[in-house]
């Protein structure tokens, strides 16, 4: 983490050197494909059923076609009622993902898989403890419903066991946690060339992701998570769906003046 917040910068400097942004630099096309945007902050697992729904249901109002929510409680039968009352409420025809976070044991997936599967979910990621690549296998032939993956990946070679064992169908590094994004577009490369799309993990830096997901071949979708827009020059913006265009030079990592002022202030 520590080297790709070096490397981030640094490609961040060389877009700006040459008046570009950081998409237009690593695409070199005039326009690149749209970016679908999907939102998790409608469904964390500390809120209730009622507010996770309401939330859901006011994200299809703003435009998304994608919600993420999060399971695993301690009864999973819980998370079950959960998936059903937004599966209910934003019918079958909106993306609905579900995010375990390494919560659930290989026999609580296994015994739960087949009523997950039931509801039509684009993918379940990190059902089970992060590295656990038998688990992982052994899961994935058995649910029914694509397994999502990466953010507590640190290297490419996690990430190359992982596809090589077909343990994951939605690949998601994150650029922060590999080594900046050299290595991030390294891993990117790999899922490509084994057909698999990649989603990026966005974290704190949304700004860096939607840049290079525009740019790569193999990323068309995007978590959508606005916490930390407020602090910078050019905020990562969804109109009707889909993410805009980065115009500014760079890879949106501009802090503004007074989020510098902030934050100096809480370091003080």
């Amino acid at each position: 983490m520590a080297l790709a917040a070096v490397d981030i910068a640094l490609w961040d400097l060389l877009a700006k050197s040459q008046g570009v942004p950081l998409w237009k630099m690593l695409f070199d096309q005039a326009e690149p494909p749209g970016l679908e945007a999907y939102n998790t902050n409608a469904g964390w697992l500390n809120n209730p059923v009622e507010k996770v729904v309401a939330g859901c249901l006011r994200s299809l109002d703003e435009g998304f076609k994608g919600v993420k929510i999060k399971v695993g409680s301690k009864n999973p039968e819980d998370d079950l009622e959960r998936i059903e009352a937004v599966r209910k409420a934003i019918g079958p025809h909106c993306r609905l993902m579900i995010d375990g976070n390494g919560r659930w044991d290989l026999a609580t997936a296994k015994k739960f898989a087949p009523k997950v599967d039931d509801y039509d979910l684009f993918w379940f990621e990190e059902p089970l403890y992060f590295d656990d690549l038998n688990s992982h296998i052994d899961l994935a032939k058995y649910m029914r419903t694509p397994i999502a993956l990466g953010e507590q990946l640190y290297s490419k070679h996690h990430f190359d066991a992982f596809m090589r064992a077909d343990a994951v169908k939605y690949v998601q590094p994150d650029a922060l946690r590999l080594a900046g994004i050299s290595e991030w577009l390294t891993v990117a490369d790999e899922a490509h060339k084994a057909g698999l799309p990649v989603v990026p993990h966005v974290g704190d830096m949304m700004q860096v992701h939607r840049h290079l997901s525009f740019a790569h071949p193999s990323s068309a979708l995007l978590e959508y998570i606005p916490w930390t827009q407020h602090c910078f020059e050019e905020p990562a913006i969804v109109r009707d769906g889909r993410f805009l265009l980065p115009e500014a030079p760079g890879a949106g990592t501009t802090l503004k003046a007074e989020a510098l002022a902030d934050f100096g202030k809480a370091l003080a």
